[in-house]
């Protein structure tokens, strides 16, 4: 699943969506518009989104927070898509 700076929407999503094997999903989090800057993932991102992984650990087996620059780059940017692409299709 991948969540855009839609918390909420993200949970409801999660709370009807579970993994065919019963294991979880790896659940991507990409803020809204107006970040200047990209660096790498983390694994939380308390600052932004909350307690989001402790409210959707039953769902989520991996959490991955992305932070890109969505100042100068919008959703119709080719490299935005291509870093968005890359990271959720990686090997396990």
């Amino acid at each position: 699943l991948l969540a855009l700076a839609l918390p909420r929407l993200a949970a409801s999503a999660l709370s009807l969506w579970r993994s065919e094997d019963g294991g979880g999903c790896t659940c991507v989090f990409l803020h809204g518009a107006g970040n200047g800057y990209a660096r790498p993932p983390l694994t939380s991102d308390p600052g932004y989104w909350g307690s989001v992984d402790d409210k959707l650990s039953g769902p989520c087996a991996e959490f991955i927070f992305m932070f890109e620059d969505t100042l100068h780059r919008g959703w119709t940017d080719e490299r935005l898509q291509r870093r968005v692409c890359d990271l959720v299709t990686r090997p396990g």
